[in-house]
């Protein structure tokens, strides 16, 4: 997961999916996920909050995080990563 940043501080939040299976421990943002498909539902599903489709992952069968990320460019660079894994 690569977010685009500029020069202050930044939280940014995103549902991040596993594409692989639940051993692999790279997980990639949902948008990335479903970007590839161009059927009408997947239209919909991408204007869809980002809570709401936490709530459409838990219904079906996936391994899904909750990814919150803090990023801190200044003087002192500060890394935080908060995962919360959920598998149904």
């Amino acid at each position: 997961m690569t977010p685009s940043l500029k020069q202050d501080n930044h939280l940014i939040r995103d549902l991040c999916i596993n594409m692989n299976h639940h051993q692999n421990a790279i997980f990639h943002q949902l948008d990335n996920f479903i970007k590839h498909s161009h059927s009408f539902a997947m239209t919909i599903f991408h204007k869809i909050t980002k809570s709401a489709k936490l709530v459409i992952l838990l219904i079906i069968p996936t391994y899904a995080k909750v990814s919150i990320n803090t990023f801190c460019f200044s003087g002192l660079d500060w890394f935080i990563y908060v995962k919360l894994t959920v598998r149904t």
